[in-house]
């Protein structure tokens, strides 16, 4: 009798123990960068002449000026990243703009920039990775 009295005891106060404390999952913060690039006119940009290191684009690149989208997507299309051209600076005869974007995930297969309407260019997850997380595009002739 005295067994079966323990054991109900033993019962009974476990009932009234505080439920264990579940020991949280580490997860770890996903791999991003910060990718750099350059995109170079190469065509005879117009400029302000009383600035001259405030270029642009002209005809067929008129939308090339500071505030201009630029925008990296993955191969699903999924947008990664997104910023918008500084100031251009000229540079010989054309017209540089540099520029930057943080918290790039390193997930894709294919990155691919877009600055405006221009058209996009890809590199793979490889190829970009090997160029330092550095993307430069180039217009014009």
């Amino acid at each position: 009798m005295k067994r079966i009295v323990l054991v109900l005891a033993l019962v009974v106060a476990g009932c009234n123990a505080p439920a264990a404390t579940p020991v949280p999952t580490p997860t770890t913060a996903p791999v991003t960068h910060t990718v750099t690039g350059t995109l170079i006119l190469n065509t005879d940009p117009s400029w302000d002449f009383l600035s001259p290191v405030d270029c642009f684009g002209v005809g067929a690149y008129s939308d090339i000026a500071a505030g201009a989208p630029v925008t990296l997507r993955d191969e699903k299309g999924t947008i990664l990243g997104a910023t918008s051209l500084p100031k251009g600076t000229l540079a010989g005869a054309g017209c540089n703009f540099a520029f930057t974007l943080t918290g790039v995930p390193d997930t894709a297969k294919f990155y691919a920039m877009t600055v405006s309407h221009q058209g996009e260019i890809s590199k793979s997850h490889d190829d970009l990775a090997a160029a330092s997380w550095q993307f430069d595009l180039t217009l014009g002739s």
